[in-house]
C-alpha cells in the first residue's frame, strides 16, 4: 500500500491514537472501484486469475519451440477452455467488456460523425455487446449486431438496438452496412 499512495493511487491517513492507518481513493483509483461505469477492475481480476496467469510460466517454451502459451498451459485454446468453463468465460468476458467501454467511450467521442451513414453494422467478435452497446447509444439509427461464438452471445446482456448472433467467423458473418473489429491486445498475450 505504502507504494500505491507513492504513486498517487491512494490516500492515507494515520491515526491519532496509534491504530492502523486508514487508505482513501484518488482520482487514479477510481478506475479500480466495481461497479462504476469507467472500471478496469474486471481486467485486473482476470489478469490475476491463476489460469490467465498460468500461460506465463511457458513464455520461454513459447519462444523456443514456439506455440501458445495458454494452449500449452490448458491443454486448449482459450476460445475452447472458456466454453468449457463458465467462470473462467465470466471473468474473461466482464475484462473484455470493461475494456471495450472505456475504449468505445474514447472513439465515439472522436469519431462521432464517422457512424453516421451507416445503418447496419456488425461487431465480429464483440463478446458480450459492450462495444456494440456504446455504438448504438449514441447512433440510434444504426441496427446493431454483436457476433461472437454461441457460448459467449449465450452470457450477453441485453443492449437497445443491438442483437446477438452466435456463430464462427472463419465460417461466416452476419451481413450489416459496416463491420466492425476492435482488437483486444490481450488475448496475444494469452
Amino acid at each position: 500500500m505504502r507504494l500505491l499512495v507513492r504513486r498517487k493511487i491512494f490516500t492515507v491517513t494515520p491515526q491519532s491514537d496509534g491504530g492502523e492507518a486508514l487508505y482513501g481513493p484518488t482520482h487514479m483509483s477510481r478506475w479500480l472501484l466495481h461497479g462504476a461505469e469507467l472500471s478496469l477492475a474486471p481486467m485486473i481480476m482476470m489478469e490475476n486469475d491463476h489460469r490467465a496467469l498460468a500461460p506465463w510460466h511457458y513464455l520461454s517454451n513459447c519462444v523456443r519451440e514456439g506455440g501458445i502459451g495458454f494452449q500449452k498451459a490448458h491443454g486448449r485454446e482459450i476460445w475452447d477452455y472458456c466454453s468449457m468453463n463458465p467462470e473462467f468465460n465470466n471473468i474473461f468476458n466482464d475484462a473484455m467488456g470493461c475494456t471495450a467501454r472505456i475504449t468505445m467511450k474514447a472513439i465515439m467521442t472522436g469519431y462521432k460523425d464517422a457512424f453516421c451513414g451507416v445503418g447496419s453494422m456488425v461487431d465480429v467478435g464483440g463478446g458480450t455487446g459492450a462495444a456494440m452497446g456504446e455504438i448504438v447509444k449514441v447512433h440510434p439509427h444504426i441496427k446493431g449486431i454483436n457476433f461472437d461464438l454461441p457460448h459467449v452471445i449465450a452470457t450477453a446482456p441485453e443492449y437497445g438496438g443491438v442483437s446477438h448472433v452466435g456463430g464462427d467467423m472463419f465460417k461466416a458473418i452476419p451481413s450489416a452496412d459496416a463491420v466492425f473489429m476492435k482488437v483486444r491486445f490481450i488475448i496475444k498475450i494469452l
